[in-house]
């Protein structure tokens, strides 16, 4: 909605102003109600703020009127979550190995599975190192789910938008902020849950009551969160980016919100003691790469 855009350019006017007449601030949404909000809200900054109307899984240059190999940062809040994921099963071999063998597939609101066909599903499970056969025969017994094939949703959106930040914007630096965690539904029974592992949170928008399943969901008629993985996404930015710089600097950092705002969060302590920059949002994580 440009609300960081509109304190982060207030700042950088008063703070580097020849940063500021030399910066090119680009809002990209999906959204085109959230780019007219951004776009209204920073009239101010109106010869340093752009929007683009863009699906983040189809990110290319063709986007851009300027050079794309300049240095570009790369702000991502909140995106990996809203992000189209993929189910993946996993299946035991006979030598009591996991194989990622087949993805899902929706038809008349009922789940089936197939051979892995799409090239992301493909990728990311080559990138995807699943639990060992005995860590998984232990929590399949604690569950009193017994099985010989796991589930899991990999962020195959997410994938293609690091691949197109990779293609686009060469010389880049990233700064991901999301939600490492989230709440678990309130369902009648642990029993209705999808046990797939990062399955997502599927809540009703007009009631606010949580579902069991995304297939529980009409279209348009319920929000969908995934918690972001990003000890996957680390692998998969580096994976992406192998040959491209020296191994040292492949892998992103990540950390913990908190962790990453405690050098800066000292002037948002209150008279108590509690700050919001450390206290807030203890389900978010940072991911960035220099």
């Amino acid at each position: 909605s440009g609300t960081f855009a509109v304190h982060f350019l207030d700042y950088l006017r008063s703070a580097a102003p020849q940063v500021y007449q030399n910066i090119n601030y680009i809002d990209a949404d999906v959204s085109q109600n959230l780019l007219k909000d951004a776009t209204i809200r920073n009239e101010r900054h109106e010869h340093r703020f752009q929007t683009r109307h863009i699906d983040a899984c189809s990110f290319s240059a063709n986007f851009f009127d300027q050079d794309t190999k300049i240095p570009t940062f790369v702000l991502a809040f909140e995106l990996c979550d809203n992000l189209p994921h993929d189910k993946l099963r996993y299946t035991c071999t006979n030598n009591n190995f996991w194989k990622a063998t087949h993805q899902a597939f929706v038809l008349d609101d009922e789940e089936y599975f197939e051979p892995i066909q799409d090239m992301w599903i493909q990728l990311a499970a080559e990138i995807f190192q699943p639990p060992t056969k005995s860590i998984f025969d232990h929590i399949s017994t604690l569950l009193g789910r017994r099985r010989d094939h796991f589930d899991v949703f990999v962020p195959t959106g997410a994938l293609q938008w690091l691949a197109g930040i990779r293609d686009t914007l060469p010389r880049h630096r990233l700064l991901l902020a999301d939600f490492d965690s989230l709440p678990a539904p309130h369902l009648a029974s642990d029993l209705q849950r999808d046990i797939a592992r990062n399955a997502p949170l599927v809540t009703a928008r007009n009631s606010g009551n949580d579902l069991p399943s995304y297939l529980a969901a009409q279209d348009g008629s319920a929000d969908i969160f995934f918690a972001t993985d990003f000890r996957l996404i680390q692998a998969a930015y580096s994976h992406l980016h192998v040959g491209q710089a020296e191994p040292d600097r492949l892998e992103p950092t990540v950390m913990k919100a908190s962790t990453f705002f405690k050098p800066y969060a000292a002037p948002c302590a209150t008279r108590s003691g509690y700050n919001p920059l450390l206290s807030d949002f203890s389900n978010t994580s940072i991911l960035f790469r220099n």
